[in-house]
């Protein structure tokens, strides 16, 4: 759990303008890992902690990764965020999905009948 917490501070704390090199996405990670347990218990970390879950979780409800958020292109619609080929996938997939518990539910169904 706190992994994940300090992999998403990282990545909301870069600028991103250029990325990161292996060394320091650790770097930046294990500075996060080192410093958090001596402030954890402070009234603004423990803010942004609970807003950081927030984001996590909000994210996993909209099935959409941390890294398609940053690289989200406004483009030219500004209310596209996540670029209508990934809108389709998801939509299809999701389609599928559905249509896989649909047939895996009639034998049941139709053994209670």
């Amino acid at each position: 759990e706190e992994l994940q917490f300090f992999r998403a501070m990282r990545r909301l704390y870069w600028h991103g303008k250029r990325r990161m090199t292996p060394m320091e996405r650790f770097g930046l990670t294990s500075a996060f890992a080192r410093e958090y347990p001596k402030v954890k218990d402070k009234p603004q970390v423990k803010a942004v902690y609970k807003k950081v879950q927030e984001y996590r979780a909000m994210l996993k409800n909209f099935a959409v990764s941390d890294y398609r958020v940053q690289k989200a292109d406004l483009g030219d619609d500004e209310g596209m965020m996540l670029g209508k080929e990934f809108l389709v996938g998801l939509v299809l997939y999701r389609v599928v999905v559905l249509a896989a518990y649909l047939i895996a539910a009639i034998p049941g169904s139709l053994a209670a009948a």
